[in-house]
């Protein structure tokens, strides 16, 4: 049986925490392998500290006005693109 090496990685990020796990799994599946490398390459933290940056995010998304609850998925695009849609403009 193959060993999947972007599993072993996420095994490796998640440290034990399931929010992580499951955050991280579900950002697999919905933006796939090459957007979660490249996520998983700008973010050193691993673990609850992974899940604290998160929760931070959150929480100065909501301080800023947001609208809406961030998710995980937000959370990821806003270090994929720090400055928004112009990034993919670039």
């Amino acid at each position: 049986m193959a060993t999947d090496p972007l599993q072993k990685r996420i095994d490796e990020v998640t440290d034990g925490n399931f929010g992580v796990m499951a955050a991280l799994m579900s950002t697999r599946q919905t933006l796939g392998d090459k957007r979660l490398t490249e996520f998983l390459d700008k973010v050193p933290e691993r673990g609850e500290q992974l899940w604290l940056r998160f929760r931070a995010f959150q929480k100065e998304s909501k301080d800023k006005g947001a609208k809406i609850e961030m998710t995980f998925g937000h959370f990821v695009a806003s270090v994929l693109m720090p400055n928004g849609f112009s990034d993919l403009l670039g």
